[in-house]
């Protein structure tokens, strides 16, 4: 518990001793040793892939913390280590760094979509309009493609997971559609541009190999800016090597198109052009009798989206500090090798110049002294929160000193007697 108050005798640089720490983490291939990296930065896991840790135990280190996050988000108290000397150093770091990522845009009323989901019934009674924290989108997961004839006020946009092919409704909404299907990209990507559509194509094994054999019809959405590719993340590792392209890198360099893309490292889409992920508030973030973001749903959706890593190569890349690295589960299931530092070539000016603009400056992390943020707003219609409940641990501990201090006394009055 005091490992901090001491870390000049405890804390080592990493690389100094990387060759030994492998060697060591290789017994793991041994039968009759089992070796465990619970907090071992992924970095330094590199060719040894298989022993990073489920991302899962994200969850168990934040619900320790409960009671401090939720005075967080609702007091505006900051958790009791958040000191820039030690969030370098800490496991739950990129966790802390996504909520105030979350509050942030709540205040700058920056997010896009409002997810729904498949939650159509049950939460299309609480939409207010206009949506959310800056919201313009309603985002659905619909069966059939007639399941998108909502009533909604005029400017609101569809964004929606469709499970049929079915010809796209006319309308002059504005209307995404997530192509996750050969058979749905045939239908939807026709030469002639319907008005008010645009794709999203989630990039996958399936929508890899129709995308590398329809070169050529891909062109006129590209130069309209009416499609981009999303690589999707996985909160399970079985669901990122049942699905994910293999080697994203390569996939690009022989697609060879200035699409615009999302969800992946720079340094794995040469040719296409970079963009941010669409901002996308699930409404399931959101606790049903408060309004107020719920902690456990704010951790999955970390780990599901947010949870990312790099290759300790990755220190040498001309744009690293502008990128958040691969999400963990694709690094688990094919490796920091993936990863390749941009240094002095043609393909990292691009990639800093594109950075740059996006980011003049960094996007800042608590590693890196982000303030705290202030307290975020509930959802619309719901009051704004009460004071957090005290942390029961936090309970004991005054406890236990207040019985202290009161023995101390009593053996102060007995020596003056």
């Amino acid at each position: 518990a005091a490992a901090f108050d001491h870390r000049d005798e405890l804390f080592y640089d990493v690389r100094d001793h990387l060759p030994v720490l492998q060697k060591v983490f290789r017994l793991n291939r041994h039968p009759r040793f089992v070796i465990w990296t619970n907090r071992f930065p992924v970095s330094y896991l590199e060719g040894l892939e298989d022993l990073i840790q489920d991302p899962h135990k994200m969850l168990d280190e934040v619900n320790g913390r409960r009671f401090q996050v939720r005075r967080y988000l609702d007091d505006g108290n900051p958790l009791d280590c958040r000191d820039p000397e030690r969030c370098p150093h800490c496991f739950i770091e990129p966790f802390c760094t996504t909520v105030d990522r979350v509050v942030a845009r709540q205040h700058d009323r920056s997010w896009e979509v409002y997810w729904l989901g498949e939650n159509l019934d049950r939460r299309h009674d609480s939409l207010s309009f206009p949506l959310a924290f800056g919201c313009t989108t309603v985002g659905l997961a619909v069966e059939r493609m007639a399941d998108l004839a909502l009533d909604l006020p005029e400017g609101v946009g569809l964004y929606a997971t469709v499970g049929d092919a079915g010809a796209p409704p006319t309308s002059n909404r504005p209307l995404t559609l997530v192509a996750r299907e050969p058979e749905q990209l045939d239908a939807w990507l026709t030469p002639v541009l319907p008005a008010g559509l645009s794709l999203e194509v989630h990039l996958d094994r399936r929508t890899g190999p129709w995308l590398l054999a329809h070169r050529d019809e891909l062109t006129p959405w590209i130069e309209a800016r009416r499609i981009r590719l999303h690589q999707p993340s996985h909160e399970h590792l079985k669901s990122a090597s049942a699905d994910d392209i293999r080697d994203p890198r390569a996939f690009f360099t022989a697609l060879d198109l200035p699409i615009e893309v999302s969800g992946l490292p720079i340094c794995l889409t040469p040719g296409a052009t970079w963009i941010e992920e669409r901002p996308i508030l699930e409404a399931s973030l959101f606790d049903d009798e408060t309004g107020r973001l719920a902690i456990r749903p704010l951790a999955q959706h970390h780990v599901a989206k947010h949870y990312r890593a790099k290759s300790v190569r990755c220190a040498d890349c001309r744009v690293t500090a502008r990128c958040e690295g691969a999400h963990i589960n694709m690094v688990r299931d094919q490796g920091l090798g993936l990863l390749t530092p941009l240094t002095d070539t043609p393909e990292a000016d691009a990639a800093a110049a594109r950075l740059e603009a996006i980011y003049p400056t960094p996007p800042r992390r608590l590693a890196d002294g982000r303030p705290p943020e202030r307290v975020g707003p509930s959802l619309p219609g719901f009051p704004e929160p009460r004071a957090a409940p005290p942390d029961p641990l936090a309970l004991i501990a005054r406890e236990q000193m207040i019985r202290k201090a009161k023995k101390r006394g009593a053996r102060l009055d007995l020596q003056e007697e």
